[in-house]
């Protein structure tokens, strides 16, 4: 194209178009907002059915865990319980036997963040209240609104139990003494809005 044409003005409205930004969107994501550890510790005396010659084993796991997170406090709570499955045997039987124990715990976490939460938006609800003069009759409007707030997911990633036991035997009864070290992994997730990069 020469000087002396004149350019389309179709063409000069695709050159805008080119120029022309997508409108920002934003997305909702899963987000991990905290990844950390905590432990505890438990001592329990545990009576035996029998005189136990041996502990052959003892096997742990962890029973559904209750959680409850406030971010403004920047605290966990959680507690649960922890399973253990003896494996001994007991006297001149040489057979071998199974006890099952099941053991409370609670504790807290201090949280520290990946990246900042998402707060919960309290409920809100408004009253008006309007009076006509002509009859003297009183008008009342209410006004709320209702946040679907999504709770935090909690998962517990792994738990490192480790176990000091020792035997205490009186008579006919034997007590195992149990000293247990908890470590647990875990990670704090929450669905967040973020925007679209293009």
């Amino acid at each position: 194209m020469n000087s002396n044409e004149q350019q389309d003005p179709q063409w000069d409205d695709l050159d805008e178009l080119d120029n022309l930004r997508p409108l920002q969107k934003n997305y909702k994501t899963l987000t991990e907002i905290v990844h950390s550890k905590l432990d505890f510790k438990l001592s329990k005396k545990v009576k035996t059915n029998g005189t136990v010659n041996k502990i052959l084993d003892l096997n742990w796991s962890i029973h559904p865990v209750k959680y409850q997170i406030n971010f403004s406090a920047n605290h966990l709570w959680i507690s649960g319980k922890l399973i253990g499955e003896i494996t001994y045997t007991k006297g001149k039987d040489t057979q071998v036997h199974f006890q099952m124990i099941k053991l409370p715990w609670k504790t807290t976490s201090k949280l520290e963040y990946l990246s900042p939460p998402f707060y919960t938006q309290s409920n809100q609800k408004r009253q008006y209240e309007f009076t006509e003069k002509e009859n003297n009759q009183e008008t009342i409007h209410y006004e709320q609104i209702i946040y679907n707030n999504e709770s935090p997911q909690f998962e517990v990633i792994k738990t490192k139990v480790i176990t000091s036991q020792s035997m205490n035997k009186k008579e006919k009864n034997a007590y195992l003494l149990l000293d247990i070290h908890c470590e647990m992994e875990y990670r704090i997730l929450q669905y967040q809005i973020h925007p679209f990069e293009s």
